[in-house]
């Protein structure tokens, strides 16, 4: 029985939708002058304007049964007071022409406003690498590794630098119903000429005053000298600081530190001693020992590390190899030595590119992609000091149970017992004040890792060794066999997953 009831339920539903589909279709042939018994139809047309205003294109129906033809200037007319402009009067003359002989037209162009011309954006034509130059020495007798030279762009008085191409205002435009279509204004581009720089005559062409690095600081050019140290740094110079660039000829002694605020290169090596600059850092020999450090604000390139730290904001290059090192990049890590990584740590925003990952003796190595260590930082460094907020509010929390019961009514105890206790209690105040804060920053970070629009892979070129662990976005996989020629990622299921090298 309830199938049956289904059924005649069904039924009732597919006649009712009938009854409205035909009531829909007589009210149409109302509209279109029809009856069911097929009297005749007049011509007719459909317009559609783009969305944009820019096009307006009709669709032309002929007559049928001795039907009313189309009038090309009573179209005219309608379209008119419907609000078009710029119809295209001979278009549509011969388009009705077609229709009323029978041919049916299909999207017919009947009127196109006046595109607006879009403004031409100011610009400033740079005519020196913004960054450091990499050249390679034609001597054929040198190892391919020992002709790559990189070296600080260097200028010298008259020296054309940048020239400054002027906005070009836009023109408005008008749709099809003569409303007119606005142009964005031109923004304004601006180069400001800093220290060492001088604008010519025409008001456009920026070029040195003085010899040295070109450098574009927003909308300032400037010609900053480099600082040149032909031996290395260490008793005889003591530490060294600039606000342009530095070139170390020697090595970078223990204890000893280079700071620049543009570029560093570094010839020698770096042992136990600290290179940091603004922008990119360049380390012909090696960063040795435990407290061995390369930062930079941009790219870093250095021959070999063992045991140093190296921290990027944008990309590193090893030449040779890492032992033990820690590596961090604002961008990825590539390691291009037949020995690899072996040990240590080495972290990247993007992406870790290797030829061999840890050692046959299993030596522990963390590949980490996909997680920016600088929130990664703070993320730590908010949380060790939570815990010990903590740890604090807990002890003022166990003072103040101790002791208050054993004092007695607070108001009976002398007055600088109740100043000290008003202190602690606003000590205490304080603490829990910050412990809510520092809650408040760890979440944000936390979310802000999760939400990281940085997907990660590490690749290794050749073997992947048991002592690896490979983490991509926090999720990390344990390396329990020998691998070779692997790529690992975050797979669809949230797991680390691998595939081939490429």
């Amino acid at each position: 029985m309830a199938s049956e009831d289904r059924d005649r339920g069904r039924e009732e539903l597919l006649a009712e939708n009938l009854e409205r589909f035909i009531a829909g279709v007589e009210e149409t042939f109302k509209e279109l002058g029809l009856d069911a018994k097929g009297s005749s139809v007049d011509g007719s047309y459909r317009l559609e304007v783009s969305r944009d205003g820019m096009e307006a294109r009709l669709d032309l129906f002929p007559p049928i049964g001795g039907g009313k033809p189309l009038d090309w200037l009573v179209l005219v007319d309608e379209l008119s007071s419907q609000g078009l402009r710029g119809l295209l009067t001979e278009v549509i003359a011969a388009a009705v022409d077609r229709c009323n002989a029978g041919e049916v037209q299909k999207d017919v162009l009947v009127a196109k406003g006046v595109p607006p011309l879009p403004p031409k954006e100011g610009k400033v034509e740079i005519l020196f690498p913004l960054g450091m130059e990499e050249v390679e020495q034609e001597d054929e007798k040198l190892p391919l590794h020992l002709r790559r030279v990189i070296r600080v762009k260097t200028v010298r008085p008259g020296d054309r630098l940048a020239v400054f191409h002027p906005p070009v205002p836009g023109r408005p435009g008008q749709d099809v119903w003569g409303n007119v279509v606005e142009v964005p204004e031109v923004k304004e581009v601006h180069l400001m000429p800093g220290k060492g720089v001088q604008v010519k005559e025409d008001g456009r062409t920026f070029v040195a005053a003085a010899e040295g690095q070109p450098v574009l600081d927003g909308a300032v050019l400037r010609v900053d000298p480099v600082f040149e140290i032909r031996g290395d740094v260490g008793v005889a110079t003591g530490n060294v600081r600039f606000d342009g660039s530095i070139v170390v000829r020697g090595n970078v002694s223990a204890g000893f530190s280079v700071e620049a605020g543009v570029d560093a290169e570094i010839f020698g090596g770096v042992f136990d001693g600290t290179v940091k600059c603004g922008r990119d850092v360049v380390i012909h020999g090696g960063l040795v020992g435990s407290r061995a450090l390369m930062e930079a604000g941009g790219s870093g390139m250095v021959r070999y590390v063992e045991q140093g730290a190296v921290v990027c904001d944008g990309p590193v290059t090893v030449e040779k190899y890492s032992l033990n090192g820690r590596i961090s990049s604002g961008d990825f890590v590539v390691v291009k030595g037949r020995r690899g990584i072996i040990g240590g740590q080495v972290q990247a925003l993007n992406r870790v590119d290797t030829t061999v990952a840890g050692s046959e003796m299993g030596t522990r190595t963390v590949l980490s992609v996909g997680v920016s260590f600088r929130v990664r930082e703070q993320l730590v460094h908010h949380k060790k000091t939570l815990a010990e907020v903590v740890a604090a509010i807990l002890r003022a929390e166990s003072f103040v149970k101790a002791v208050l019961p054993k004092a007695g009514d607070v108001m009976a105890l002398r007055d600088d017992l109740k100043e000290r206790i008003r202190k602690a209690m606003a000590v205490y105040d304080g603490l829990k004040k910050q412990e809510k804060d520092l809650k408040t920053k760890i979440a944000m970070l936390e979310s802000l890792l999760e939400s990281s629009s940085a997907k990660g892979v590490v690749r290794v070129r050749g073997e992947v060794y048991p002592g690896v662990t490979v983490e991509v976005k926090g999720v990390r996989r344990e390396i329990n066999q020998v691998m070779r020629y692997a790529s690992f990622y975050l797979g669809d299921d949230g797991e680390v997953t691998f595939g081939p090298y490429s």
